[in-house]
């Protein structure tokens, strides 16, 4: 529904109707611009996009819902779990809209597992860490000493349990 670019854009055509969608979008939106403020432009897509949808809900049980969603939506096996590496630059790239849909919520279930097993600071911290020339691996693994790529592995193998 929406576009940030540097600055938030936002279709509207019927207010009256649209207002709890818009208000999800809007959130998703100025996130994507305090990622940026934060991190610069260099932040990973699954990074970003996983926090703005993380964010999209309310904290608590709307949250919660999203990624419960995320986990039911993640069909693996027909959508393609992907590499940090595929899901590092723009996820609107990535094909097919069921590819990208797939992206989105791998990215959000990513985020969300993260949260969950090492808080929302380490979150924030690879966000930062980016402005600072840091790569999100590197600032996760600082953080953690547990590597991205096998904080991925866990999840795949968590959703597919």
């Amino acid at each position: 529904g929406g576009a940030y670019n540097g600055r938030i854009r936002v279709p509207v055509a019927d207010l009256d109707k649209e207002e709890r969608q818009l208000v999800r979008v809007l959130r998703h939106e100025l996130v994507h611009a305090f990622v940026q403020e934060a991190g610069g432009r260099g932040v990973v897509g699954w990074l970003n996009e996983g926090i703005a949808e993380l964010l999209e809900e309310p904290a608590g049980a709307p949250r919660a819902a999203a990624i419960a969603e995320a986990r039911e939506r993640a069909q693996f096996d027909q959508i393609p779990f992907r590499s940090l590496e595929e899901l590092g630059g723009t996820l609107a790239s990535l094909g097919s809209v069921e590819e990208i849909r797939g992206a989105y919520v791998q990215s959000l279930a990513f985020v969300g597992w993260l949260e969950h097993w090492y808080g929302e600071r380490v979150l924030f911290e690879m966000v930062s860490g980016c402005r600072g020339g840091e790569s999100v691996q590197e600032t996760f693994y600082a953080r953690t000493r547990v590597l991205l790529e096998k904080a991925l592995e866990d999840l795949a193998q968590d959703l597919r349990r």
